[in-house]
């Protein structure tokens, strides 16, 4: 079976919409720079202000995205979510061990994440609309802040510019974020608040997500986590909603980790026919999979497309990619030094991932692809 590419068709309106509001944030920051630079002729270099300008405006993009994620650790915190981690672009803070160490984790889709502990509440009693929604809150509330002392500046001051970029970039993230878009396989905030309010069967796969995350950073591995985390709801229920889908997703890794292989290549296949998830993960696995079982040659051509390979270069730190290609180098191309370089390059990303167990868990696939690559070398001393 070959991953099936999201319904670009509908998330076309969607992409507009985020990129025409990505497009007034910086018109009006254009604006603002204009009027600056208008206002202050005591400078004998303007184009050193333009640089100023334009440096800020990178800024106040990333002072708002930090907001959005501390928007998210503030409400959660109110509610009753206890801090996993908080992750900035590629820089990630996680609580092990009862303290908090930086890591390194990139996320395609996301420039930032901020992942907590749930309540020990039942899931029907679970708040949800305050965690998810906090930093949209905090956007829209440092933007009204930043926009009343802007007011107090000087109409052509560096000062006031500064604020106002920060309250354009504040409002422009509450809305991309807030508006229930769907954009690509990451939900949005909004979007994920309103499937929550709609379908609160979805509040157990919410949880659910959160519990492993959480169980991850205190040092578990997968197959120490409660089995019950990981039953299967009914296939309706997965391809019905992406936070059930992500939840089956977390099952099949877990299928990996105990080389239950023929029920985990079933449970992708499925995750791979979904319309409103990301295909291209699941299909990594897939190829994994695949690679140390029957190793077809038409199988493996279907799925290694052109997007899933631009999609592995993206996340080319990502451990379950490097596996991956550490496979295909082995198994499909027969090719051991470019594997080693590969393993090298998997060693150098398991020593700063925030998670060693699942490192752990990785590197155990990675041996069953060296034992599988030895095998094929020597078939009789298998036998």
């Amino acid at each position: 079976m070959s991953p099936k590419s999201p319904n670009k068709k509908r998330r076309k309106p969607a992409r507009l919409l985020a990129a025409l509001l990505y497009l007034l944030a910086g018109g009006a920051s254009a604006l603002l720079m204009l009027n600056c630079l208008t206002g202050v002729r005591m400078w004998d270099r303007p184009w050193l202000l333009l640089l100023l300008a334009l440096v800020w405006m990178y800024a106040a993009m990333t002072l708002q995205l930090i907001i959005h994620e501390a928007g998210h650790l503030v409400f959660g915190l109110l509610t009753g979510y206890r801090f996993s981690s908080f992750r900035i672009f590629s820089l990630m803070w996680v609580k092990q061990e009862g303290r908090v160490r930086l890591k390194r984790l990139k996320i395609p889709g996301t420039g930032g994440q901020c992942l907590m502990a749930p309540p020990d509440v039942p899931d029907g009693e679970m708040p949800v609309v305050l965690y998810n929604l906090g930093g949209v809150l905090m956007n829209l509330i440092t933007a009204a802040v930043f926009a009343g002392i802007a007011l107090l500046l000087p109409p052509e001051s560096f000062g006031r510019m500064s604020l106002l970029m920060l309250t354009v970039f504040g409002v422009t993230y509450a809305l991309i974020n807030g508006l229930p878009l769907d954009m690509g396989p990451v939900s949005n905030d909004g979007r994920n608040t309103l499937a929550l309010r709609r379908h609160p069967e979805t509040v157990r796969d919410f949880r659910i997500q959160l519990q492993v995350m959480d169980a991850l950073g205190r040092g578990l591995g997968i197959r120490d986590m409660p089995e019950e985390w990981f039953t299967l709801p009914p296939e309706e229920r997965i391809r019905q909603s992406p936070l059930t889908a992500a939840t089956a997703a977390l099952a099949s890794w877990r299928l990996m980790v105990e080389r239950r292989f023929p029920e985990a290549a079933a449970l992708l296949d499925l995750l791979m026919d979904l319309p409103d998830v990301q295909s291209l993960g699941p299909a990594c696995d897939r190829i994994c999979l695949e690679l140390m079982g029957e190793n077809r040659p038409e199988v493996l051509e279907k799925l290694d497309t052109p997007e899933l390979q631009k999609f592995m270069k993206s996340i080319r730190t990502s451990l379950g990619v490097i596996r991956t290609e550490y496979a295909l180098a082995l198994l499909r191309d027969r090719d051991p030094v470019k594997a080693e370089g590969i393993l090298a390059r998997f060693e150098k990303a398991a020593a700063v991932y925030p998670y060693p167990r699942e490192a752990e868990e990785e590197r155990a696939l990675t041996a069953l692809a060296r034992e599988k690559y030895e095998q094929m070398k020597n078939p009789e001393a298998a036998e």
